[in-house]
């Protein structure tokens, strides 16, 4: 059985320290900030409970990530042999994800198809020399956000679309 946690003992130990439990007692404790503003106001205290829902949202995905050793899957840009290629995804003003890519002549970028069959938006990634894929990287935490760092630990695919289409999908949100 685990030993009981405090909130002080939480707040002092740094936040690539804590453990899933002190994330999830951290989620616990922004939950009952937000029913407790409830109680205690009428209509004005909505912006109060609705910071206090989302951090206990964002505690419980940092305890699933300390669970996991602080690692985390994230996506990635491999060439067509299998290389990792990037792992600095964007989003433009439109939403659209785009990748930078450093190479010796300079930056490219490479914004990945839109295709909503697997077996054209594959084959285009590839008429640009990419494929997509998944890798297991380190996460570095603080105590209220965490970010992907750009140590991969492991690669899970390098090749998403083509395992998507090996498993019998045809398209992307099927």
């Amino acid at each position: 059985m685990s030993e009981q946690v405090t909130f002080t003992d939480i707040r002092t130990t740094p936040a690539m320290e804590r453990t899933g439990e002190q994330w999830r007692a951290l989620a616990a404790e922004a939950g009952r900030e937000a029913a407790e503003s409830f109680e205690r106001c009428d209509s004005d205290g909505f912006l109060s409970q609705w910071a206090s829902q989302q951090m206990q949202a964002r505690y419980f995905s940092m305890a699933a990530i300390a669970d996991e050793g602080h690692i985390c899957e994230r996506p990635a840009v491999f060439d067509l042999v299998g290389n990792l290629v990037s792992l600095n995804d964007r989003t433009n003003d439109w939403g659209n994800r785009y990748w930078t890519i450093s190479t010796n002549e300079g930056r490219k970028y490479f914004s990945e198809s839109n295709a909503s069959k697997l077996k054209t938006a594959r084959a285009n990634n590839e008429k640009k020399g990419y494929r997509l894929g998944w890798v297991m990287a380190k996460v570095e935490m603080t105590d209220f956000d965490w970010k992907f760092t750009d140590e991969v630990v492991s690669t899970t695919t390098a090749d998403w679309y083509g395992d998507l289409i090996a498993a019998g999908k045809e398209e992307l949100l099927d």
